[in-house]
């Protein structure tokens, strides 16, 4: 007879099979990006919203004067978000200095009370009159031909944004080299997802927009503290498009703690969660092709799908933990006698040829994966990271499935979103 657990699993696999045949016909489906040359350059507005940066304001607006685009066609506009340290002062000091030396280049420094990133984006586009309005993270750093690959990638009137390729900048500690691998397979993801418009979220580092569609849907909403998922929806509304330039670069500050990754991912997880409640209407509405009856569940689906791995790998685990814990006793919880009278066959009997068979083939398609990322955003791996890659391949979104355990813990206890910083 076949238990609860078992059925589970079973739904479970049908799901995640699904899921990876679904996005292996769209790669097989897929065609490489062209890099583009810019025949006349747009005007852009490029602005960075700041809260107690004191430590990365300076190279982050020093990287963006730096860009391979035309300096007359920038408008670089800094809002400090009222930070309590020195994130204004050095702003200010620094972009004094570049206008004693560079009259040409147009920087706008503006400060407010602390509202939140949302609040200073839509400060800034008050003084926005250029063709297109880009994002910039207060902890980012641009290749220097990210900005001009990204505008390339505007070939059509019906694409309303474009996203860059986040890497984790200088990544040393452990946590962060599995943030590496998970950038760099999150972004082949966004890759696939682009090519039947289904992307439902853009990243604070350059993620440039036109600027008369987002003054068409009002700027920028609060949205639980993840305003670049919530205008998405509100982009994906309108039916325009939303792609990923893969040949712009952005290097970004990654958490080099547990707890501080978890606190990151939980605010992610939570706005995302909330904003696809918000939302509901275009899940599952064929109005909204790909996007609603594909993405859009899939990403609620796969908070509960992780929770539900997470219960059965624990219950599987005890499962079998249980009966040999019971000889132990037997045995005085003496390991090495236990193992004397343990025999190979018994262990055989235990073996789930099934579950085995499936391990090993998401493992195949996993590898795949992070192969397929890693060589097309050029990332080399070393050796040196193995401790990472088995942690990021094995451990990573188990860790994600406890992450969602404390978003779905705060929706029911009815708490709210916090940045902190």
């Amino acid at each position: 007879m076949i238990g609860w657990a078992e059925v589970i699993q079973n739904i479970v696999y049908f799901i995640s099979l699904y899921y990876v045949v679904f996005w292996l016909l769209v790669l097989l489906d897929s065609e490489d990006q062209k890099i583009r040359r810019i025949k006349k350059y747009p005007t852009v507005s490029i602005v960075i919203p700041a809260y107690n940066e004191e430590d990365n304001i300076v190279e982050t607006i020093n990287s963006v004067v730096n860009l391979d685009y035309p300096k007359d066609k920038i408008k670089l506009i800094v809002v400090d978000d009222g930070s309590k340290d020195k994130t204004y002062e050095r702003a200010k000091a620094f972009i004094d200095d570049i206008k004693s030396k560079h009259s040409y280049i147009d920087v706008l420094l503006l400060t407010q009370k602390n509202h939140g990133k949302y609040y200073a984006m839509n400060h800034s586009l008050k003084y926005v009159d250029t063709d297109f309005f880009a994002t910039m993270d207060a902890d980012s750093i641009p290749n220097k031909d990210a900005l001009k690959n990204v505008i390339a990638s505007f070939v059509s009137d019906d694409i309303a944004a474009v996203s860059s390729v986040l890497k984790v900048y200088k990544p040393k500690t452990t946590i962060q080299i599995v943030q590496w691998f998970e950038y760099s397979v999150n972004h082949f993801y966004k890759s696939l997802i682009a090519n039947v418009n289904s992307i439902h979220v853009l990243p604070g580092p350059l993620s440039v927009y036109r600027t008369k569609i987002i003054k068409e849907i009002n700027g920028f909403r609060e949205a639980y503290k993840t305003e670049d998922m919530e205008i998405v929806l509100r982009i994906q509304q309108k039916h325009y498009k939303i792609i990923q330039c893969n040949t712009a670069f952005v290097y970004t500050k990654a958490p080099a703690k547990i707890k501080e990754l978890y606190t990151q991912r939980h605010r992610w997880n939570f706005g995302t969660f909330k904003n696809l409640i918000k939302y509901r209407s275009m899940m599952l509405n064929k109005k909204y092709g790909d996007f609603g009856l594909f993405q859009l569940p899939i990403i609620l689906i796969s908070g509960i799908l992780g929770i539900t791995i997470l219960g059965l790998i624990l219950y599987t685990s005890w499962k079998t933990a249980k009966p040999t814990f019971k000889m132990l006793q037997l045995y005085n919880y003496n390991i090495i006698e236990y193992l004397n009278h343990s025999t190979f066959n018994m262990i055989l009997l235990d073996i789930d040829l099934k579950s085995i068979v499936t391990f090993i083939g998401f493992f195949a398609i996993s590898i795949l994966v992070i192969w397929l990322s890693l060589r097309l955003y050029k990332e080399k791996y070393t050796w040196k990271r193995s401790i990472s890659f088995a942690l990021f391949l094995f451990f990573y979104y188990l860790f994600l499935a406890v992450v969602w355990l404390g978003v779905f813990k705060d929706v029911m206890m009815r708490k709210e979103a916090k940045w902190k910083k």
